[in-house]
């Protein structure tokens, strides 16, 4: 299911950084290194420009592990991040704590991975292929929260944290989906108490598809939290958003 506040975008190459003049290591013989930048890697093979000039492809099986890891990334030295490991799962309102706005890709990441309320995730030779939306979740009430992040137009600074719950039917508008909204608003409420604006639970007839509409706002420390009620193809879901500013800064 497609996000109503970040677009999902799968890239279907790996995001070359920077491009560095490195040294790259034989996996067979480790005694024979070339120097060369990266260019792209597609698939099995990767493409490299060597400090002369020529450009060379050949087989990524052929680069030790460690150069092989390096190039799958995206030419991203690797991070340091500690083995994420499972705890007590976080509620909303932990969510809503759990992020630094102005952070870039890299922090976040660490931080989710640091996490272990979270559930899901993404390794990082993935991660330049899927990215983090729609990697980690939380589960509140059985009903799956995917995360979706927002960097701006840049895509360098945190700007936005939004959870998507899964679908709900057309049928389920006024059972499941407002039982999942009310609890939203309860797990925040007991966090933050009420609300800087409430509204009433909205008749499906005014959700527009692929928006979301705000019921409910918060105004935190940690920024300005919404809650409410989206549509996209025809299903229905709740909607967290987070922001460092928002609404009730204009």
């Amino acid at each position: 299911m497609k996000s109503l506040i970040v677009p999902f975008i799968l890239l279907l190459n790996l995001s070359i950084a920077q491009a560095e003049m490195r040294e790259w290591t034989s996996s067979t013989y480790p005694d024979r290194k070339i120097r060369g930048e990266l260019q792209k890697v597609e698939g099995k093979m990767v493409t490299l420009k060597l400090e002369h000039g020529r450009v060379v492809k050949f087989e990524l099986s052929k680069l030790s592990e460690e150069d092989q890891e390096f190039a799958r990334s995206g030419g991203k030295p690797k991070m340091e991040t500690t083995e994420r490991k499972e705890g007590p799962e976080s509620t909303p309102a932990e969510v809503v704590e759990s992020f630094k706005f102005g952070e870039d890709p890299d922090e976040v990441y660490v931080r989710l991975n640091r996490n272990p309320g979270l559930r899901g995730g993404v390794n990082e030779i993935l991660r330049g292929r899927t990215g983090l939306n729609g990697m980690y979740f939380i589960e509140p009430g059985g009903v799956k929260y995917p995360l979706y992040f927002d960097f701006g137009e840049d895509a360098e600074a945190l700007v936005e944290v939004s959870l998507q719950s899964d679908g709900f039917s057309q049928d389920e508008y006024d059972s499941k989906l407002k039982e999942s909204w009310t609890m939203l608003r309860k797990s925040l409420e007991k966090k933050y108490g009420e609300p800087a604006l409430r509204g009433a639970f909205p008749d499906k007839a005014t959700i527009t598809e692929g928006l979301s509409m705000s019921t409910d706002v918060w105004k935190t420390e940690h920024g300005e939290v919404y809650v409410g009620i989206g549509q996209t193809d025809g299903s229905f879901s709740c909607v967290i958003r987070i922001r460092e500013k928002g609404f009730l800064a204009q």
